[in-house]
């Protein structure tokens, strides 16, 4: 998960976010942090931060 995060793709970071949003996993809650700190995109950080927040 972490490597589909931070891929270099905005469109493939964005299907990782929704994932991570679609599947709760506590796992992903550091790597969702992290990416919502760096995420230039804003829609791909705010579905990072859904994902996080529906742990």
């Amino acid at each position: 998960m972490a490597d589909v995060l931070s891929a270099e793709g905005p469109m493939v970071r964005l299907q990782a976010a929704l994932a991570a949003g679609s599947t709760p996993d506590p796992g992903f809650l550091e790597m969702l942090i992290e990416r919502c700190a760096v995420e230039p995109r804003p829609r791909s950080r705010d579905q990072a931060a859904y994902a996080r927040v529906s742990r």
